[in-house]
């Protein structure tokens, strides 16, 4: 069985950034996401050679 992609832990993601005192602004998060979908297709098309 392979195993399923789900992406990021945006809850996650939040939490920590509280926790250090950062705050995500929306180009933040728009970068968050494009490197997430980036991330995704290069593991998916990496699974699909196997």
């Amino acid at each position: 069985m392979e195993p399923l992609l789900t992406g990021l832990d945006y809850p996650g993601i939040y939490r920590i950034a509280e926790m250090m005192d950062v705050e995500i602004t929306p180009s933040d998060l728009y970068k968050l996401q494009a490197l997430e979908w980036d991330t995704i297709q290069r593991t998916r098309e990496k699974m699909k050679r196997k």
